[in-house]
């Protein structure tokens, strides 16, 4: 019985047969079976014979489907030319070792093929074309078409170049096999139309060339628009005009699915005769309103809408009373889905067509009647990518639905898309969506995405003369203005550059708004500032010390320092030098002992005592290594590490019989392999490890026996598991950002002092609310909805509540209890951070900072907007940046650290930059100055410039 052949088969497939055969030298009861296509079964049982191989009696049963494929070699010589078959037979197995040669050594394969070809051209040149076509095949076996498709020219240039007969019906059959593979570029294609002219009649030829451009294409490739010009000249050729027959091919084409891929040129080709065959047979028109090709760059949008209304098919999107053959057959709100979803599905600009507002418009009673039957209620799923359709459908009440935001969206589609509405000559006034409050957010999502370049000016001008433009506009430039007003110093220059290039059209919209935010008082804000923590306020004297000592030595600069943990220790080094820093000191200090030359990378471990020191370069596979201890016992390490996995972000932690957990083994001093690092956590006692997500479980903290590697049961440690207990049950924990292990008591920590010998952290998220994040003695801090996640709680100096750390890539933030940011710094590295007057340590390790200059920290926490002021003003007035140290001592005597005092001068510099900038935005208000001075203002270098 025939299986059924599977959804989907193409023309390609054909049924594959078992033939049984048997052979004198076999047992009575053994077969050959061979898998054949049924329509090459009668010259496979002529090959086999060729062996001595007899078919058994009956009829081949069917028991699959195969690809289509012309008799290839040798079977194609022994049916053909039996009395050669010997030759064949001789070349199969050098056919077989090139199959093996071809994966890893084509080069060798095809110089291989070559040279056997030459053999047979000089003995049986007959033979040529299908040796080529089946080399052709080995090469496709491991997916190498450059040199198939070499192979099939050389196939067709043998038959020319010794006069051989070509088999029409077998050459169509091997140029589809190849073509449907892929391995045919189109020009070859359009030359197999050019000498079919020469071998055949033209009527055949057309038909030939015809049959095998339908065929490739319902085989799964899109059509070809210079396939078309060649067919076009066949018809002419056989004497085929008016069109018919142009119309007739792609009547067959239009239901495959290929033909949607085709490309725009193969549309706008047959334009004509798309329209001329719609107009002669009116159920073609329905079969176009089913069909929606891509709209690429715009272009095929425009064209595809055009041969709908030339040809008749939109009056299928009007008129329900047309027969169903020229309707749609999810009518006109499911086409202008999907018309709309084709025409933004690529890049670039997609200005609105008129010719679709005028269809829509035309259909608009057709879209409510449709839109009101049930299920449909929720309206059109436009989203908001074309202003000018969805102002449209607004003002003509067809229902739309709600936009939804996607943030994860590269191409923001949760922006409505202004810029092509300006692009457009005669774009609509935006009162219908201005009418509807739902639509404002992606509005506001616009207008924050502006930037200050001339495009960007030009659409806030056209906003601003817009009449539903207008209103929108006025309420933004509100609230850009308040917001200027309501910032924290480092957000500042972010809230004013945009009045400093917004024009005075924008500006004039929102005059007192954006007149209180030119008046900021910045004194205020300042105050603010240093009142909220200022990041120069920690010391950590072994670790400054350790960096300025190595960074001088020989030159080197703060980028070749390499920053290793090895809890609770810090480890330090650069080319020449390594230190170990504990909290109050350096605890070890060695010169390293690495080959000279190479550039390499170093690791450390410091275990009991003992550092370890390894390295590698980038073109080496191999790590060495030493313990310090025995510096002339040079190994090499048992590990799977390489130049840029040296080390992970791990904490490894000590282990109290000796020895480091690394959270894959323990490493012990004199170890000689390395185990690999996880992420642990220890309340002491026990230890967890982290599990990542695998087919049985979805990740999380295990159980962990460090000294036999044994994982136990998910669970967490008791700060962990109560995390969420004091929470709505929708809060959820950042469960990889939780951590907890024993340190050491330093007095002042910027983290605070260890409760019961540990120091933790865990952050819950609450919807709707922020984050609260809370350390393992029980401090904590919120940051409210939209901020960044709290890494820790800072105590600073003098203060009675502690701050919000944040981190988003490498910003660390400080945070007021309220959420204001009022103090930045960045990272060049992953390891530290830095401002222009200190150097921080990786994050882990801020349990070590402490006080700089306590009484000064205590004088920031009272500063007023008096003070601050004063200091501003007396800054502005100074002739010289040297100046600034002396006038913050003046103003703030009790301030004595240097570096502190650096700190502050750092963020006075940033205050004065804008002060400027709001200056600037009073003189435009007050002189009505447009974009063009943009160049007096602030750029977004300068403002970086300002924060160092």
């Amino acid at each position: 019985m025939r299986p059924p052949a599977p959804e989907g088969a193409g023309p390609s497939a054909v049924d594959l047969t078992a033939r049984t055969y048997r052979h004198p030298a076999l047992a009575d009861d053994r077969v050959v079976v061979r898998l054949a296509a049924a329509e090459l079964g009668p010259a496979e049982d002529l090959a086999a014979g060729f062996l001595g191989l007899v078919r058994d009696a009956g009829e081949p049963p069917v028991v699959g489907l195969g690809q289509r494929q012309a008799l290839g070699f040798p079977e194609w010589v022994l049916v053909h030319h039996p009395q050669d078959g010997h030759h064949a037979l001789a070349v199969v197995p050098e056919l077989d070792r090139l199959a093996r040669q071809a994966k890893t050594k084509p080069k060798a394969a095809l110089d291989a093929c070559l040279e056997l070809a030459g053999r047979l051209a000089a003995a049986v040149p007959h033979f040529l074309p299908v040796f080529y076509e089946q080399a052709a095949r080995v090469f496709l076996a491991v997916e190498n078409t450059t040199y198939a498709a070499q192979l099939f020219g050389r196939a067709r240039t043998s038959e020319a170049q010794h006069g051989l007969a070509v088999d029409e019906d077998r050459l169509d059959a091997v140029f589809l096999e190849f073509a449907l593979v892929g391995a045919l570029p189109v020009k070859v294609l359009t030359g197999y139309a050019k000498e079919l002219s020469t071998r055949v009649s033209p009527a055949e030829a057309h038909e030939r060339f015809r049959r095998l451009c339908v065929r490739r294409t319902a085989g799964g490739l899109p059509p070809s628009a210079q396939a078309a010009t060649e067919l076009r000249r066949l018809a002419r050729a056989a004497g085929l005009t008016g069109g018919e027959a142009e119309q007739d091919y792609l009547a067959e084409l239009l239901p495959l699915p290929a033909t949607l891929r085709a490309a725009f040129g193969w549309w706008k080709a047959h334009r004509t005769a798309l329209i001329a065959l719609a107009r002669r047979v009116p159920d073609v028109r329905g079969t176009l309103l089913g069909l929606m090709p891509p709209g690429g760059d715009g272009e095929l949008s425009a064209l595809w809408l055009d041969i709908l209304e030339q040809s008749g098919a939109t009056a299928g999107l009007v008129d329900a009373g047309l027969p169903a053959g020229q309707r749609c057959s999810d009518g006109a709100a499911g086409w202008l889905e999907r018309f709309h979803a084709a025409r933004h599905g690529g890049w670039g600009s997609r200005p609105t067509l008129p010719a679709l507002l005028d269809l829509v418009t035309r259909a608009a009673g057709r879209l409510r009647a449709e839109l009101a039957e049930p299920g449909r209620e929720s309206g059109l799923n436009v989203g908001v990518q074309d202003a000018d359709l969805l102002d449209l459908l607004l003002s003509l009440d067809v229902p739309v639905t709600d936009p939804e935001p996607d943030p994860a969206s590269r191409r923001r589609h949760d922006q409505l898309n202004l810029a092509d509405w300006a692009r457009c000559d005669q774009r609509r006034d935006l009162l219908a969506i201005a009418a509807d409050q739902r639509f404002h957010p992606a509005f506001r999502r616009t207008a924050y995405a502006l930037g200050g370049n001339a495009e960007s000016v030009e659409l806030v001008r056209l906003l601003a003369a817009s009449p539903g433009g207008r209103p929108m506009l006025t309420a933004w430039m509100r609230e850009v203005a308040r917001s200027s007003t309501a910032a924290g110093l480092p957000a500042l220059p972010d809230a004013i550059q945009r009045l400093t290039w917004l024009p005075a059209e924008a500006l004039e919209l929102a005059r007192d708004e954006v007149a209180a935010a030119a008046g900021t008082d910045l004194g205020d804000i300042l105050a603010r500032t240093l009142r909220g923590g200022l990041f120069e306020e920690f010391t950590w004297p072994a670790f400054e010390e350790a960096l300025a000592e190595l960074a001088d030595r020989k030159a080197l600069r703060r980028g070749n320092l390499t920053l290793v943990e090895a809890w609770p220790y810090l480890i330090v080094a650069n080319p020449v030098e390594v230190r170990v820093l504990d909290a109050d000191s350096t605890v070890l200090t060695h010169d390293l002992r690495v080959p000279a030359g190479g550039s390499h990378r170093y690791g450390f471990h410091y275990v009991d005592g003992a550092l370890l020191v390894f390295w590698t370069s980038w073109n080496s596979g191999d790590v060495q290594g030493y313990w310090h201890t025995a510096p002339q016992h040079v190994f090499t390490l048992d590990t799977d590490r390489s130049y840029w996995s040296l080390r992970s972000d791990h904490i490894s932690l000590p282990l109290a019989g000796g020895g480091r957990a690394t959270g894959g083994g323990v490493l012990h001093a004199g170890d000689t392999a390395l185990p690999a690092e996880h992420a642990l956590l220890s309340d002491g006692t026990s230890h967890w490890v982290w599990q990542h997500r695998d087919q049985d479980h979805d990740g999380g903290w295990r159980e962990y026996a460090p000294a036999d590697g044994a994982r136990g049961r998910y669970s967490r440690p008791a700060f962990l598991a109560d995390a969420l207990r004091a929470h709505p049950s929708d809060a959820t924990l950042s469960a990889q950002s939780a951590w907890l292990r024993p340190a050491p008591a330093v007095e002042g920590s910027a983290l605070g002092a260890p409760a019961d010998g540990l120091l933790g952290w865990h952050a819950v998220r609450l919807p709707g609310q922020g984050w609260h994040g809370c350390d393992a003695a029980g401090r904590s801090v919120r940051t409210p909805e939209g901020a960044d996640m709290p890494v820790a709680a800072l105590a600073f100096p003098a203060d009675e509540r502690p701050r919000a750390l944040t981190l988003r890539w490498r910003e660390l933030s400080i945070a007021d209890p309220d959420g204001t940011v009022t103090a930045t710094t960045r990272s060049d590295r992953d390891e530290g951070f830095a401002t222009g007057s200190v150097s921080l340590p990786p994050l882990p390790f801020w349990y070590a900072l402490r006080p700089r200059d306590p009484e000064g920290s205590a004088a920031l926490r009272t500063a007023d907007r008096d003070t601050a002021a004063a200091l501003l003003t007396a800054a502005a007035q100074a002739e010289k940046a040297s100046d600034l140290p002396g006038l913050v001592t003046a103003a703030l005597p009790q301030v004595t650290g240097e570096q502190l005092i650096g700190g502050i001068v750092e963020v006075l510099r940033f205050a004065l930059t804008q002060q400027k900038a709001l200056d600037g935005v009073a003189a435009r208000l007050h002189t009505g100055g447009s974009a063009a001075d943009d160049t007096q203002w602030p750029t977004d270098e300068s403002i970086d410039q300002a924060r160092l």
